[in-house]
């Protein structure tokens, strides 16, 4: 991940006992001779000249005994840069021209940026990821790589305020760890204000038009380039015509992946600023107690202490046995400084417990009704053996009446709820474990019946045998068009409880 594109020896001039020599001289030549003022290619000369001046001036700011000690010089750091992959020599002809590797270029730049501390803002990175954002939805062709940008700029503050928590954690232990108040006082104003550089985080409750408002726009935006087809497909087509991606499908799984990145860097910056205000005000309160109580425990009773027991001691041989010894110093009536009128929040005074008694309110009609309402309907939809069997009797009983020996499911048409759960569950048949009346039989055929409610296979319902309404159901024949066959089914088995589907 880093050595396969960086020197492996890269970083040991920031190692060695002259690594304070070699940042300042990357430092001077990234802002100096490689910087964006020139487009020159500095010679190597220029850059002898450069380390020259760069380390007389750090030599300079030495004390003079580490001054004595350092024996680096210009030759010598050059080589050494040459050496572990900092600069590179080109010859063109009789002049040796220098440059710096392109990695090393961007892991210069990365650290000379926290080198200084840019502040970082809530409102910064919305307005920035809300504007790009809103520019690839009004121009998806033209500005394509604008939700690359925007997942980038996302993750890398979601990173920051991730850090941010982590100094908050430190300078916590720090301020636990001072001994005295100027100690105290000094790691709270200069750890705690000026380490936390999010330079807008005031703003964030105070100002009503704040750009962290657009934290719900820009989620709505990533939703909206996600599931719109169009926008989709036009944003992937874009990346592979300027280059971006191969395929139109690595396109698509490019932005899958940066809208993703997108949504969790925006809930992760939410979750990141509600651990800063928990720890930033449990900052704020232990340094106010501690600042409290610190003059109280700096404020000499250890001394009047160690005084009073001198005296007692010096006292002691000229007293006879259970006189009383004088003692000017006040020892034990020093109020103590942990009671309760002198905690941050003093105890609030606990109430007796009173038994009440509390009226059962009385069923709200509306809520009866409704009640009823929904048990009514489970028992519109609840298909009990009684009401399946008188459905199949009837239907076939009427059939016969008319002449005919069977009843088909193209006879059968649904008229309400109640009657297409039943027929649902008779096309089912023999997968739905129901069971006909005795004597009754189905039979499912070839070809498809169309209703009203849904489209299903065709079957027909016949009765074999007379059948005794009152006794229950013990054998289940079903045929297949191929021919008869029976299941034994539970007596007095309930149905299972069906769903319309279509």
């Amino acid at each position: 991940m880093l050595f396969s594109a960086l020197p492996d020896d890269i970083f040991r001039p920031l190692a060695n006992k002259y690594r304070h020599a070699y940042e300042r001289l990357l430092s001077r030549l990234h802002d100096g001779l490689f910087g964006l003022d020139t487009t020159r290619q500095p010679t190597r000369d220029d850059v002898m000249v450069d380390l020259e001046e760069g380390l007389l001036t750090f030599t300079r700011a030495l004390p003079d005994d580490e001054r004595e000690e350092f024996h680096l010089t210009a030759p010598l750091a050059y080589m050494e840069l040459i050496e572990t992959g900092w600069l590179l020599e080109q010859r063109e002809g009789w002049t040796t021209h220098v440059e710096m590797n392109a990695a090393a270029t961007q892991v210069l730049s990365t650290l000379c940026g926290l080198a200084e501390r840019k502040a970082e803002t809530f409102g910064g990175t919305f307005i920035s990821v809300y504007s790009t954002l809103e520019s690839v939805t009004r121009d998806a062709g033209t500005n394509a790589q604008g939700v690359a940008e925007a997942a980038q700029r996302a993750k890398q503050f979601a990173r920051y305020a991730r850090g941010v928590v982590g100094n908050l954690k430190d300078i916590e232990q720090s301020l636990l760890s001072q001994a005295t108040v100027n100690s105290l006082v000094k790691t709270f104003f200069d750890d705690f204000v000026q380490r936390i550089v999010i330079g807008d985080y005031r703003k964030l409750t105070s100002v009503r038009n704040h750009p962290y408002r657009y934290r719900y726009k820009i989620l709505e935006m990533a939703d909206t380039i996600g599931s719109d087809p169009v926008l989709f497909q036009t944003v992937a087509d874009s990346l592979v015509a300027q280059g971006v991606a191969e395929t139109p499908a690595d396109a698509q799984a490019q932005l899958d992946g940066q809208l993703r990145d997108i949504r969790l860097a925006i809930e992760a910056i939410d979750t990141f600023r509600d651990r800063i205000d928990r720890t930033k005000s449990t900052i704020e309160r232990r340094f106010s107690n501690t600042l409290r109580y610190m003059d109280l425990v700096e404020s000499g009773r250890a001394e009047r202490f160690a005084k009073g027991l001198a005296d007692i001691a010096r006292a002691l041989p000229d007293l006879d046995y259970g006189a009383e010894i004088p003692v000017e110093t006040l020892l034990f009536e020093t109020p103590s400084h942990i009671d309760g009128e002198r905690l941050a929040k003093p105890e609030k005074p606990y109430s007796p417990v009173e038994n009440k008694r509390y009226m059962r309110p009385k069923p709200d009609p509306l809520w009866q009704a409704f009640e009823h309402a929904k048990q009514a309907f489970d028992r519109r939809l609840r298909i009990t053996p009684e009401r399946f069997g008188d459905y199949v009797r009837d239907k076939v009983d009427a059939a016969a009446t008319e002449g005919r020996a069977e009843i088909t499911a193209a006879d059968l048409p649904p008229s309400d709820i109640e009657e297409f759960l039943i027929f649902s569950a008779l096309r089912s048949m023999p997968v739905a474990r129901i069971p006909l009346p005795n004597g009754y039989v189905i039979e499912h055929r070839d070809g498809l019946v169309d209703n009203d409610w849904l489209i299903c296979r065709d079957f027909a319902l016949q009765r074999i045998s007379p059948a005794d309404p009152g006794s229950p159901p013990s054998v289940q024949p079903v045929r297949d068009g191929s021919g008869p066959s029976t299941r034994r089914t539970k007596p007095g088995s309930r149905l299972p409880r069906s769903t319309p589907s279509a």
